[in-house]
């Protein structure tokens, strides 16, 4: 009987520390995410604990064609990077004209990345921890003008 009272304390001992240690990671984590939301040096410590796609989710933008062609925005805050997502998976480009998507996208600047591909968009630094490369929206055109494929890729 004695030996039977030990391991039920002991169990009510574990799991007194799972809980604990559960409420501690959960806080741990909600303070992260609020530190990310209120600044950009959490952001930064977010991708350090290993969540760099938290951090990519909170800058996501609505995409607004006005905004993608400004060029203001695009050097200072590099806005397209932060749209191209939801560009994507809200406008179905395949299929358009070239005359349609420099309507929605603007002229492309010349590029001596990707020569292999039609139009090319600079979109701005890469989404990683230490992003020193580019990523570029690449769209292929068939004969007639029209879009083929569209991929963002990195240089």
């Amino acid at each position: 009987m004695v030996v039977k009272a030990d391991v039920s304390r002991t169990q009510k001992a574990m799991r007194r520390n799972r809980l604990t240690w559960l409420i501690v990671v959960g806080a741990f984590g909600c303070a992260l995410g609020a530190l990310a939301v209120l600044h950009p040096t959490g952001r930064f410590f977010l991708a350090l604990a290993g969540f760099p796609d938290v951090e990519e989710w909170l800058l996501r933008k609505s995409f607004n064609s006005a905004t993608w062609k400004d060029p203001d925005s695009v050097a200072k805050e590099q806005i397209r990077i932060r749209m191209v997502d939801d560009l994507l998976v809200n406008h179905d480009l395949v299929g358009m004209q070239r005359s349609d998507v420099v309507a929605l996208l603007g002229e492309p600047k010349q590029a001596s990345y990707f020569k292999e591909y039609d139009l090319v968009y600079w979109l701005g630094d890469e989404r990683t921890v230490v992003g020193i490369d580019s990523e570029w929206l690449c769209i292929k055109l068939t004969a007639d003008g029209r879009v083929s494929s569209r991929v963002v890729l990195t240089d």
